[in-house]
């Protein structure tokens, strides 16, 4: 009985001790955290009147049934919408937990406890605190601890301080802030929306600056940054004063609009940065393949590097650039890269396949065609285009997304090329849809024929739709075909075959063929452009010039899509119709599989019985096969397949064909017949035959084959693994008989009179 009682009253003991005790003391609820430690969970708003407590004086100890307690934490929620404008805490409090004092928006005057360690997320949000000093005690302030408390002006944090968390002075009124050296983690949006901080001491240890770390800090102007950082964050100093930014040698990475729509007049790139560029005052990367970043005051007029593929988001945004020049082979910009600019004029070459959402939004532009490889308009795309008059929509389009077109009110004209419309996103409110506040009597020009594809599509509900004189000439085959399995080698050429007899209008096309993806894939080089030439009355030939006026060829990769491009307008008919652009899908040549084993012999895992085994394996495949390798490295080896004792042919292994599908694989003596070995009792044996020996019509070749044997089990002579042989006398090459397992060379005379040459080890 005292073996059950002694561990049971030990039980109670601990669950008492570990279950924590909630009591009230004046206006205040405690829980137990510890022996003698509590957590103030929750102050009264109301005293026994009901009146409003406004001021409060926290204990530094309270007692609970006899028992003295240490006030260590303020609790989640704990004074959470508290009217009180006076908070006395004393200094034994360490923590201050979750929305501690959040939305206790009177609070004016709150002292910070010598021994605080952790200011928790929310603790201190949307008070109206307006000064505060940070004890060097504190670590952490976490996530918004401070978020919108819009009288706060002045902070001061000391050495010690290791983390500020996300959002933590969002929309305060902070003007100056000097954070800690021992400040290593600086959390995303710390400081968004403090428009009155005017200047930040950065410490020297920060690595990161991350996503809008300054965000609409409109009255920011000056800003050192830290010599070892090596990130800036995106939008990270977005819609600040800045007028000008030097950038650290130790940074490799900044992110989309970091620095738009400020007063940046010089960019500068410190000494030994070897991941960025500056190319006429411009931001690139060191390869000059991205365009970061544009001065946003003083600089008018762009011509991008001929190396550039694409304009990181925001780069032009805010800036007072008004022309832009793109180069041929410029692939994307990013969302917001030109978005309020002053940009009035801009190219758009064929190479350009895809503009971020906002892209252009609230420009001067006032005509625009669209790049003719874009098959989507995004969101917003030229939004707020408010001396927009004119678009022209290519063929290529498939699909307008909402708001792409915006309140542009001056709009007078919108032609479509294409003889199919394309798609209008769905919207849920008028508000919403790519063209409002487009007026719609606007008339919108498409092909002739195409009224019924253009009314089901919804363009009639916001244009006057007015059929052009000209249709688009349609194609009616194409060599090779859609779908089409390239081989091993491909001509760059198609053949297209048209209804009516054409003419030719551009000999020399923008023709792209990709590789993996019509709008970003891989551009498979022509040596010397593309031709059109005529390949009958009603059909071209596009083809690729190798630079001696041949047809190109290419390696297709296995598996791989490509996707030959052909512009609109490089051919007519009597009636002037042009064809629209031409996309043809083709795939390289399938992956070759693995050749299907039926039958291998002797068998894996078979047992060898006692003697001497030939050394020779047949294979039989489920095709038929071709011999690659006549002499493969094959190996056969004793207990392990990789590092063990290996047993060598005298004249290596060999490789024939027995029929249309069997392959045999044997061992070579001198005089080139069948070798034997021993089997010794008890080992294993493995035989490895290496991948690529044979393979059938379609080019699959088999994969290596390891097979494992097991040694006879009693006896040195016995019945052999070939057609029941046995040997009946060993012998040296003096003819001289010699013992079965001596070492050497044995010539062994078989049952059947037959005679081999074995080698014993």
């Amino acid at each position: 009985m005292k073996r059950l009682l002694l561990p049971l009253s030990a039980f109670l003991a601990v669950a008492v001790s570990a279950g924590a005790v909630s009591f009230k003391s004046g206006p205040y609820t405690f829980e137990t955290t510890g022996d003698n430690s509590v957590t103030l969970t929750k102050a009264d708003s109301k005293d026994g009147s009901g009146a409003k407590i406004l001021s409060f004086t926290v204990p530094e100890t309270v007692t609970n049934n006899g028992v003295s307690y240490t006030v260590t934490a303020i609790g989640e929620y704990a004074f959470k919408w508290s009217p009180a404008t006076q908070i006395e805490l004393p200094n034994t409090v360490e923590v201050f937990e979750a929305s501690a004092f959040n939305g206790a928006s009177d609070l004016v005057s709150l002292n910070m406890p010598a021994n605080l360690k952790i200011i928790g997320d929310y603790s201190l949000s949307s008070t109206a605190i307006t000064s505060i000093d940070i004890p060097a005690s504190v670590e952490e302030i976490g996530y918004s601890a401070f978020f919108t408390c819009k009288k706060l002006n002045e902070i001061t944090l000391h050495e010690g301080l290791k983390t500020i968390g996300g959002a933590a002075f969002y929309k305060t009124a902070l003007t100056d802030v000097t954070i800690p050296e021992s400040v290593v983690d600086l959390g995303e949006k710390a400081f968004y929306y403090c428009e009155r901080l005017k200047s930040v001491k950065l410490p020297s240890s920060l690595k990161v600056l991350g996503k809008g770390t300054f965000l609409q800090c409109s009255s920011l102007s000056s800003v050192t940054l830290p010599d070892g950082l090596t990130e800036i964050g995106l939008e990270c100093f977005l819609n600040t004063a800045l007028t000008d930014i030097t950038i650290p040698a130790a940074v490799e990475t900044i992110g989309t609009s970091a620095f738009a729509h400020t007063s940046i007049s010089s960019i500068n790139l410190a000494p030994g940065n070897k991941n960025f560029v500056l190319v006429d005052g411009v931001l690139y990367d060191a390869e000059h393949k991205l365009l970061y970043a544009v001065p946003m005051k003083g600089m008018t007029s762009v011509d991008v590097s001929a190396k550039c593929v694409g304009i990181n988001g925001g780069a032009f945004w805010g800036s007072e650039v008004s022309k832009v020049t793109l180069p041929d082979g410029i692939l994307a910009i990013d969302a917001y890269a030109f978005c309020q600019s002053a940009l009035a004029e801009i190219n758009f070459p064929s190479s350009l396949t895809f503009i971020g959402e906002q892209g252009f939004a609230d420009t001067k532009l006032t005509e625009i065609t669209l790049p003719e490889n874009m098959p989507y308009v995004l969101d917003g795309v030229f939004a707020g285009c408010s001396e927009l008059t004119s678009v022209t929509i290519p063929s290529s389009a498939k699909l307008i997304y909402n708001h792409a077109f915006h309140n542009d009110s001056k709009l007078a004209s919108v032609k479509c090329l294409g003889s199919i419309a394309p798609e209008i996103d769905d919207v849920y409110e008028t508000y919403d849809s790519p063209f409002y506040g487009v007026s719609e009597s606007t008339p919108c020009y498409i092909p002739k024929g195409s009224m019924t594809s253009y009314k089901a599509a919804g363009w009639n509900s916001y244009f006057t739709l007015v059929e052009s004189e000209n249709a688009g000439l349609a194609y009616v085959n194409v060599t090779p075909a859609e779908g089409t399995v390239l081989g091993k080698y491909a001509d760059m050429k198609v053949e297209i075959e048209f209804a009516s007899d054409i003419t030719i209008v551009n000999a020399n096309p923008e023709v792209y063929l990709r590789k993996g993806s019509e709008l970003s894939g891989a551009i498979v080089s022509s040596d010397a452009g593309w031709k059109v030439n005529m390949a009958g009355k009603n059909a071209i030939r596009v083809w690729s010039d190798d630079g001696d006026g041949y047809t190109q060829t290419f390696t297709p990769e296995q598996d791989a899509a490509y996707y030959l491009i052909i512009p609109a307008g490089i051919v007519k008919n009597a009636a002037g119709d042009l064809n629209e652009r031409i996309v043809i899908k083709w795939t390289g040549p399938a992956a070759p599989k693995t050749l299907e084993i039926v039958s291998v012999t002797p068998a894996d895992g078979s047992t060898l019985p006692s003697g001497y085994f030939d050394m020779k394996f047949v294979i039989t495949f489920a095709d038929n096969i071709t011999v690659l390798d006549y002499g493969p490295d094959a190996t056969l080896r004793e207990s392990d397949a990789i590092d063990g004792k290996e047993i060598v042919p005298d004249l290596g292994w060999k490789a024939v064909k027995e029929n249309d599908n069997t392959l045999s694989i044997w061992a070579s003596d001198y005089d080139g017949n069948l070798q034997s070995f021993r089997v010794d009792d008890n080992l294993v044996y493995f035989m490895t035959i290496p991948a690529g020996i044979v393979q059938n019509a379609a080019g699959d070749k088999n994969e290596e084959i390891l097979i494992e044997l097991k040694g006879a089990t009693s006896g040195i002579d016995g019945v052999s693994v070939d057609n029941g042989l046995v040997s009946v006398g060993h012998y040296d090459l003096t003819g001289r008989v010699i013992p079965a397992d001596a070492k050497g060379l044995h010539i062994v005379r078989m049952s059947d009179g037959s005679a081999r040459k074995i080698m014993v080890k």
